[in-house]
């Protein structure tokens, strides 16, 4: 891999980057040791992908190294704290990138498990970046100048129909993250990144026919969204939106509020994009009365 590194703040750093098998860690990896000359500590369930990552860096593969574990368990992460404290590890920065989302379906019946399906969705999409900052914080003081990024979505902003666990995890991250900007302060810097539509392994649940028009029409690739990405982190931007579909989406909400929701549902409706097709499809009849029996029931 070209090596062109580039005199900013980042130069040399350590970073920590979460879900970096695949999509927007992958490419983030990638660009902070080929651009930056970081060094990268990739974290994610995949073996198999960070093998190839480290082979596809070539000559630069000596900066990457990666840890299998779910991020979603906490003692995970208190063990590998231990492991870089132990070892005398700097660390600059945090990426917390892994998500998951799970098939775009109505909530009543987008699971046989519902409460499982929440969990899943909440433990990785939110309660990881809080025992990653838990756990690292105490690390990334010590570096001086340290970096926290959490990566959120433009569904934070605006909640699609079919997508109620996904929004409401990417909220949360959201407000947390604003949250620990305002309480770290200057000591260390803590960005949000809520990026719109980008082709990655999070529709990988989604069938290829269904994604076609909607990859088509909206999607970033990765290594556009890592860079502007990188860039608004070097600029010191606390809150960062790659894509216009995202900087509309945020828009359009700041302006008219819970219209924009309305409005939103109504032009997915409209495109017939077969992704959120079960979505705006009516339920069976009888299915609300047999909601409201059960509801008067547990009641």
């Amino acid at each position: 891999m070209e090596v062109r590194i580039k005199n900013t703040r980042l130069a040399g750093q350590t970073a920590v980057i979460t879900g970096a098998s695949s999509g927007i860690g992958r490419e983030l990896t990638k660009l902070l040791i080929s651009r930056y000359g970081c060094s990268v500590i990739g974290l994610a369930r995949n073996e198999e992908k960070l093998k190839g990552l480290s082979e596809e860096l070539g000559n630069l593969s000596g900066r990457f190294s990666w840890r299998v574990f779910d991020v979603s368990e906490r003692a995970n992460w208190r063990k590998f704290a231990a492991e870089l404290a132990g070892s005398g590890t700097q660390v600059n920065m945090l990426f917390n990138n892994a998500g998951i989302m799970p098939p775009v379906a109505r909530f009543e019946t987008a699971e046989k498990d519902p409460d499982n399906c929440a969990f899943r969705v909440m433990n990785t999409d939110f309660y990881a970046s809080l025992y990653a900052v838990w756990e690292l914080l105490p690390l990334l003081r010590r570096s001086g100048e340290a970096c926290i990024v959490n990566i959120s979505s433009a569904a934070a902003f605006v909640s699609l129909p079919g997508t109620a666990m996904y929004c409401a995890a990417k909220a949360a991250l959201r407000a947390f993250s604003e949250c620990l900007a305002q309480e770290l302060g200057g000591g260390v810097f803590v960005a949000t990144v809520c990026p719109g539509f980008v082709r990655t392994d999070l529709f990988r649940n989604q069938s290829e026919e269904c994604m076609t028009r909607l990859v088509l029409s909206f999607c970033m690739q990765p290594a556009k969204a890592a860079l502007k990405i990188i860039r608004g982190v070097i600029k010191r931007r606390h809150m960062i939106v790659p894509g216009a579909d995202a900087k509309i989406m945020r828009f359009l909400h700041g302006l008219f509020g819970t219209a924009a929701l309305d409005l939103f549902a109504f032009l997915l409706r409209a495109s017939h994009i077969k992704l959120y097709s079960e979505v705006f499809t009516e339920l069976p009849c009888g299915a609300d009365d047999q909601s409201d029996q059960q509801t008067a029931a547990a009641n």
